[in-house]
């Protein structure tokens, strides 16, 4: 399958995003985590659509930005639950979601704290 002609990430309403800015964000993503492994637990495919539920791995061993936030490496493994939809015409990914616990993520880094019982 081909890179997506278009990608949203659930809840941070991008809309479409062109190929040149999937290869940017995988660019980004393997600079932070140059050891970052994805791990298929499911699939599941119905007409035109594919479900992957995946287990990304990796350690944090370069610098990582999320919007205007730059944590810089903190040499700390990270294992985060990801789901990712595609659309899928003629044998190339068409469009794409996908939806992963950011916060758990910047909990795992150290850069926020897990909520006390108190706070939740």
């Amino acid at each position: 399958m081909s890179l997506p002609t278009g990608s949203t990430i659930a809840g941070q309403g991008l809309g479409r995003r062109g190929r040149r800015s999937l290869r940017a964000g995988i660019k980004a993503w393997r600079t932070g985590f140059p050891d970052l492994q994805y791990h298929i637990e499911q699939m599941i495919a119905e007409d035109d659509m594919v479900a992957v539920c995946v287990t990304f791995t990796g350690t944090h061993r370069g610098l990582s930005r999320w919007g205007p936030r730059r944590l810089p490496p903190t040499g700390k493994p990270v294992r985060e639950a990801e789901l990712f939809v595609f659309r899928v015409v003629d044998g190339k990914i068409v469009e794409s979601w996908a939806t992963w616990a950011r916060l758990s993520l910047l909990e795992q880094l150290g850069a926020l704290s897990a909520p006390t019982p108190a706070q939740r």
